[in-house]
């Protein structure tokens, strides 16, 4: 009964989805400030189903309800109740519901937090995101349904969930994307919203912002946190692989990184309007683009879902409807929209105009290199490869450009062409070089890539140092808050690159033969293997090896535990390594199989501050979290005259509810 009443319930928020598609509008076609009322009433009720068909699903988890085919391919008896809760977005189905719930959730906060304020963008935002729940959710139904059941006959056990997924990743990772592509979704429908009225003007932009930064610090903590999870969990040591359905959750990140700075110029100087409109357009037909590569099983990966043709034709449906009609709603539309594209030659402006081309350009280099295989593949049979050399030789370059712009940029004023201004700048850079000379050599890295990562980093740090001091000389203090969340956040940019420059180039690996009483010497630490032992859980069988990690001295300073696993309810068998982490280091070992009755395939690894990169990702998000919460917008502050809240654009009334916002 429960799985039948969350599939009503499902059926439901999709009809109030059109409904919600369609009302508002036509109240505000029709001018009448009645229909348009029902905006809120029909979004609090669209999201209170999506919620219990949540619910449902949780509850036919918890009481193991294997007459579900979801629960049934995804659960077991066995499985820890919190895993039982994660796997509600664990695999396709599940995960979908999560991803067009959290779309309803944020369209009701839009439509409640702007229930008295009947404003035409506003309205229109509500009604292309309900357009867009109604589409996906037509989806779920059709392809996608998570409450199918196996009647008459079902298992009396479930098949559990995938090992790999048993891991607090799964509990944090998918969230946090699917989150970030939420904020996507907002920013998308606020964008055509725009196209639609022929205007957008600061204000729109400073209510677009905080949607930007949300979406781009929830895309930074899921790529950040899948890449901690990939590295622990899977025994490969690795933690960027240039997977394609990794890259399918970077490259709107990358284009989200673009919209963060588009938007900023949009908001306080009236500038690249149109290329914030067609970035967030982009962002979302990228998050789009991913949602049908990891789901239509074109490619294989140990991060794709399953594959199902159906489903991803319907994906791919979707992506050219929206993105179509965004695409060409823009090329009708964007002629109307006013900018005050002028830039100094020298200037924060047009540095950060570089910056966002760089980012696409970026963007577009890991779209080809990811997705252009699978089309050869497609158009003449043939396999081909594009691995790791291509990615590195496009990808770092860019990256260190972009370093020089983020560091430059701080250092010049908005609009102002002073070139006596590139003293300081050119004396840091020179600094910066000499440095990272000097530490390729005493390192004995005759390698560019270092080098230049080194440079990079060194310049970032010198920069903001620089722009601090002559912050806190100036004598505007309006936007504290702002620029030191921007000093935090390329400080975080800094420390990821360090630490993906450092581990890259400096960090040393073996894969031998061990076995009981063996050791071998590895920078300058001694692993020795003590013995081995077996580990017994509710969800598996482990044999653990015991591996003592001696200094230099043969002081033991650490042990670590790599196990071989061996899956309870599937026999299904994995490696989970042992790491040793500090600041500075991770020791790492992993175990593979057995090459005879006492002699194991051994992974050991030192990995150089290779927890840099997600602390790197994690100041990142916290600069990103300090700027939306200090952004001057309806949602996160009172109505001062700071602000300029929208509502000071106009409160309509019912006979004001057809007028378009004013600049």
């Amino acid at each position: 009964m429960i799985p039948e009443i969350g599939h009503l319930l499902l059926i439901i928020a999709t009809v109030l989805s059109l409904l919600l598609a369609i009302i508002p509008m036509l109240g505000l076609s029709n001018n009448n400030a009645y229909l348009i009322s029902y905006y809120r009433l029909l979004s609090n009720m669209m999201i209170s189903a999506f919620i219990g068909a949540i619910i449902c699903l949780g509850i036919s988890f918890i009481t193991n309800d294997f007459s579900v085919a979801y629960v049934a391919d995804h659960s077991n008896t066995q499985l820890a109740t919190f895993y039982k809760i994660a796997a509600i977005w664990g695999s396709h189905e599940g995960s979908m519901l999560f991803w067009v719930s959290a779309i309803a959730l944020w369209t009701a906060i839009i439509a409640n937090t702007h229930a008295n304020n009947h404003h035409a963008f506003f309205i229109r935002t509500v009604s292309v995101l309900a357009l867009v729940i109604f589409g996906f959710s037509l989806f779920i139904i059709f392809t996608s349904n998570p409450f199918v059941r196996l009647l008459p006959n079902f298992p009396i056990e479930g098949r559990d969930l995938n090992p790999i997924l048993q891991n607090i990743g799964l509990i944090i990772h998918p969230p946090l994307l699917f989150l970030g592509y939420v904020g996507l979704t907002v920013c998308f429908a606020a964008s055509v919203a725009a196209l639609i009225g022929k205007e957008f003007t600061q204000q729109h932009a400073r209510y677009l912002r905080p949607w930007a930064l949300m979406a781009w610090v929830f895309l930074t903590g899921g790529n950040a946190f899948g890449s901690w999870w990939a590295y622990n969990e899977l025994g490969w040591g690795g933690w960027w692989f240039w997977d394609p359905v990794e890259n399918a959750s970077f490259i709107p990140w990358l284009v989200a990184t673009a919209l963060v700075h588009s938007v900023t110029m949009s908001e306080r100087l009236g500038q690249c309007k149109k290329l914030t409109l067609f970035l967030a357009i982009l962002a979302f037909s990228l998050s789009l683009l991913g949602t049908f590569i990891v789901r239509s099983g074109v490619v294989q990966s140990v991060h794709a879902f399953a594959a199902d043709p159906t489903r991803g034709m319907s994906i791919l449906f979707l992506l050219i409807v929206f993105a179509g009609s965004a695409l060409g709603l823009f090329a009708t539309r964007a002629q109307y929209i006013q900018t005050r594209d002028k830039f100094a030659l020298i200037s924060r402006n047009s540095l950060l105009l570089m910056g966002n081309l760089l980012l696409v350009v970026a963007a577009l280099s890991v779209l080809l290199g990811s997705y252009y295989p699978i089309i050869y593949r497609v158009l003449t049979g043939v396999t081909i490869s594009v691995g790791a050399p291509y990615f590195n030789s496009i990808f770092v370059p860019i990256v260190v450009i972009l370093s020089l712009l983020m560091g430059l940029a701080p250092l010049l004023r908005w609009q102002v062409d002073k070139r006596s201004n590139l003293t300081v700048p050119a004396i840091l850079l020179l600094i910066s070089t000499i440095t990272a000379a000097i530490f390729n050599v005493a390192l004995e890295q005759a390698n560019v890539w270092f080098f230049l990562g080194l440079a990079s980093v060194t310049w970032l740090v010198l920069t903001i140092m620089v722009a601090i001091i002559q912050h806190q000389q100036g004598a505007d203090k309006h936007h504290s808050r702002r620029f030191y969340a921007m000093c935090l956040a390329h400080l975080g940019v800094a420390m990821a690159i360090l630490a993906g420059t450092v581990v890259s180039n400096l960090e040393q690996e073996e894969v031998l033969s061990m076995g009981p009483n063996q050791g071998r010497e590895l920078a300058g630490y001694t692993f020795v293997f003590e013995q081995t032992q077996h580990v017994t859980t509710q969800s598996y069988d482990a044999l653990q090896a015991n591996i003592r990690v001696m200094d230099s001295n043969e002081n033991p300073i650490a042990y670590v535990y790599p196990q071989r696993r061996t899956f309870k309810t599937n026999g299904m068998q994995m490696s989970a390594a042992g790491v040793h982490s500090s600041p500075l280091k991770d020791l790492y070992v992993s175990m593979g199989t057995p090459l005879n009755d006492t002699e194991y395939l051994i992974r050991i690894s030192y990995k150089p501050l290779i927890n840099g990169l997600w602390l790197g990702a994690l100041m990142m998000m916290i600069a990103g979290l300090v700027m939306v919460f200090g952004c001057k917008s309806p949602l996160y502050s009172h109505q001062s005259q700071t602000a300029r809240p929208l509502k000071q654009l106009q409160t309509l009334s019912q006979s004001q509810a057809l007028q378009e916002p004013t600049s």
